[in-house]
């Protein structure tokens, strides 16, 4: 098994990778919480890919992949969330970029 699946599966401290041009379907994968506070996508046999805020990504809503964006507000409460509400957790299907 490699560091990069291992950095998905076991939420180590390795960098992970920003989005890149890639087609959707080698885009998607499942979310996680990183180590750095982050959320990330991550795929199986690829490093996982931060979403940082400001950042477009598309995230499972009721059935159906939603485009949504990233963003952080300084407080205890809320940390990073998307601008549409859509509620994020480990494991829920997701994928970077448009």
């Amino acid at each position: 098994m490699t560091d990069a699946i291992l950095a998905c599966d076991s939420y180590s401290g390795l960098r992970p990778r920003r989005a890149e041009g890639a087609s959707m379907s080698t885009k998607e994968g499942t979310l996680r919480m990183m180590a750095s506070g982050r959320w990330a996508v991550c795929r199986a046999g690829r490093e996982p890919v931060e979403i940082t805020s400001g950042e477009r990504f598309r995230v499972e809503f009721l059935g159906e992949m939603r485009l949504t964006r990233m963003e952080f507000r300084h407080s205890p409460r809320r940390g990073y969330y998307t601008v549409d509400g859509y509620p994020l957790r480990d494991d829920l299907r997701a994928a970077i970029g448009d």
